[in-house]
């Protein structure tokens, strides 16, 4: 017989949902310092918020860095703010990771995965940095790890949203009863937390919300359950935010990126 995993224990998941703490941001003027041993070693995971929107002409700047396969994406939005958006996260993606490969940024290579994840190709066998990103309207997030891949996801919480529907497709039995048993206001935020672990789960190994079938199966999250560490956040009072990330990482720092 199959013990539930961590995830669906009532009262350890009450607990958790209850006392999630928040995300508690150091301002950094730079990297120096930053990518020490404890980070080299996996004992550190870094999660980086993307500084306040950019000038446009600040954009343009750094635009240069940028892949010829970037630009052509960056192009095809048909509104502005959208271009602007993903051109300034696909910006701030690759000076965050010159800093820790200490290469140029507009060097960097990109590669993906055949689920469509993208990572960074010709890194030195052993030393290699691992980096995972989500948004959610101008918030962007990224975390940075090493010596084992890590995913996060970033949600806000929609009133209007059928989270019921999703829940009966896509959550254990346990998961909904663990949600319906709590006080009507708070069962939509406990779908959001839930909803964001197993996102980020999906994304630590690579698949993506093509595999979200699968989190509904109590084996598979067992098993997943045994190679990540689950850590869940309130980036604020409407959004919620969780990490997968490998079970050696002891310390979860928090940056914002410097402008």
């Amino acid at each position: 017989m199959i013990h539930l995993p961590e995830e669906i224990n009532r009262r350890e998941e009450l607990q958790r949902f209850e006392n999630m703490p928040e995300m508690k941001w150091q301002e950094v003027k730079g990297f120096e310092g930053i990518v020490g041993e404890p980070f080299r070693a996996g004992n550190e995971v870094h999660v980086w918020q993307a500084s306040a929107r950019r000038e446009s002409h600040s954009i343009g700047a750094y635009y240069r860095i940028l892949s010829d396969e970037e630009k052509s994406k960056a192009m095809n939005y048909k509104f502005p703010e959208a271009r602007e958006l993903y051109a300034e996260s696909r910006i701030n993606l690759r000076l965050l990771l010159a800093a820790y490969t200490g290469l140029d940024a507009s060097t960097l290579k990109f590669e993906k995965t055949k689920y469509g994840k993208p990572f960074l190709s010709g890194q030195p066998q052993g030393e290699e940095i691992y980096f995972n990103m989500t948004h959610d309207e101008r918030n962007v997030l990224y975390v940075v790890s090493s010596k084992r891949d890590a995913g996060i996801d970033l949600e806000k919480v929609k009133d209007h949203l059928d989270w019921q529907d999703l829940a009966r497709r896509y959550f254990t039995a346990q998961e909904i009863s663990f949600v319906e048993a709590l006080p009507h206001d708070d069962q939509v935020h406990a779908f959001y937390y839930l909803w964001t672990r197993k996102e980020a789960l999906l994304k630590a190994i690579g698949i993506g919300l093509s595999g979200i079938e699968m989190m509904k199966h109590t084996r598979l999250l067992y098993h997943l359950h045994q190679q990540f560490h689950l850590a869940s956040f309130r980036f604020s009072p409407m959004r919620y935010c969780s990490l997968a990330i490998s079970p050696t990482a002891s310390k979860i720092n928090f940056y914002h990126l410097p402008s």
